[in-house]
């Protein structure tokens, strides 16, 4: 039933990350970079609306797919070639996360603002490659009640946590 809701949403064309950036009004960022140029000044990198839109939507995708009630800084995926690698207490190189943290905090408002008008029946950002996963994310979140004895899942392992979720919520109703 939940999935009704948002039928009429299934339909829109696809749109750019860009004309998505311009509807949330999400504008460009930039981190200093670890390095310098040539002049001996920090270089910095800027990344594109379209880009950082891109970031806002898979994030959203990676939250739909996950058994989490609330959008996260968490659910963004790591930037290659914004941080410079750090050596750690036993002398192996890691990932630094400084500016992958600067551009998560930057982009959070405006994930959770795209999440906002994807999970409205009545939003209007055409996103319909996420139309699936949110309606059935908005049933996740609404505790749904399977009326049934048994249910049986097969590839267990394969099973997004979003599902997992729901079926945890069976056994806990008893």
């Amino acid at each position: 039933e939940c999935g009704k809701l948002f039928a009429h949403r299934l339909k829109g064309n696809r749109t750019s990350s860009a004309a998505i950036a311009r509807m949330l009004g999400l504008e460009g960022f930039s981190v200093t970079l670890d390095t310098v140029n040539e002049d001996g000044s920090p270089k910095t990198r800027f990344l594109k609306p379209g880009f950082l839109a891109g970031q806002c939507i898979a994030a959203v995708r990676r939250f739909c797919q996950s058994a989490d009630r609330e959008l996260a800084a968490a659910h963004f995926g790591y930037i290659d070639g914004i941080d410079s690698a750090t050596e750690g207490e036993d002398g192996q190189k890691r990932r630094g996360r400084a500016n992958n943290d600067l551009v998560r905090e930057y982009l959070l408002p405006y994930a959770r603002k795209l999440w906002a008008d994807l999970s409205n029946p009545d939003g209007t950002i055409p996103v319909s490659s996420l139309m699936h996963s949110t309606y059935f994310k908005v049933w996740q979140l609404n505790h749904p009640v399977i009326a049934s004895d048994v249910i049986l899942l097969d590839e267990y392992q394969d099973t997004a946590p979003v599902l997992v979720d729901v079926l945890k919520q069976q056994v806990e109703r008893g």
